[in-house]
């Protein structure tokens, strides 16, 4: 209502800015997905698709973004029989890059690594990460499937940023040792999540 008030008033007075669509379709979206995370981390909802989002997020362990982009994928593949196929992609890239925000909203920045430690003295890099790191450390058993020997494996979940310092401990007990390290894209447990966001 008030757009249109303004419009006769503001028409010519104001020249919209010239942006190039692709860099609008990337911080559009940004944007975009920035305020809608907001929203679903506050446990609240604007309606349509976000709800099935969410529902979707408890029952089959999808994110919302991933939820939210798919929805409005199939929405922009049928509005391509009215609009031209450019603003099509555009938006595609905006929708992509907004569901990528949703759950970097939610989630947070994935700050967890998962390290897999194998080496002939993997109790003594267990007990310096418990004494120097103040991590948790759980051993597996396992067998080299070329030497045939059996070695105790060494799984920690840490931060990126005590990455570092767990590398070091390694080289320094072990230079031989393999090290795997992944991504832990959510961590639930003490010292890293509290119990009351599981269930959210």
């Amino acid at each position: 209502m008030a757009l249109t008030l303004l419009q006769p008033a503001t028409y010519n007075l104001i020249e919209p800015p010239q942006v190039d669509l692709v860099l609008a379709s990337i911080f559009g979206g940004a944007l975009s997905g920035a305020g809608l995370g907001l929203v679903f981390r506050g446990h609240g909802s604007t309606g349509g698709t976000d709800i099935i989002a969410v529902i979707l997020r408890k029952k089959k362990n999808m994110s919302i973004g991933e939820v939210g982009f798919y929805a409005n994928l199939l929405v922009i593949i049928i509005s391509l029989a009215f609009f031209p196929l450019n603003i099509g992609l555009y938006t595609i890239i905006s929708m992509y890059i907004a569901g990528k925000m949703i759950d970097v909203m939610i989630i947070g920045l994935n700050l967890n690594k998962s390290v897999i430690i194998v080496a002939n003295n993997s109790e003594q890099i267990g007990a310096r990460i418990i004494d120097e790191m103040h991590r948790g450390v759980t051993y597996f058993i396992g067998r080299g499937a070329f030497t045939r020997e059996d070695k105790t494996i060494v799984n920690c979940v840490v931060n990126r940023f005590e990455l570092a310092k767990l590398k070091r401990i390694v080289s320094e007990t072990d230079p031989n040792a393999f090290v795997y390290i992944s991504d832990a894209s959510e961590v639930l447990g003490r010292g890293f999540t509290t119990k009351k966001r599981w269930n959210t």
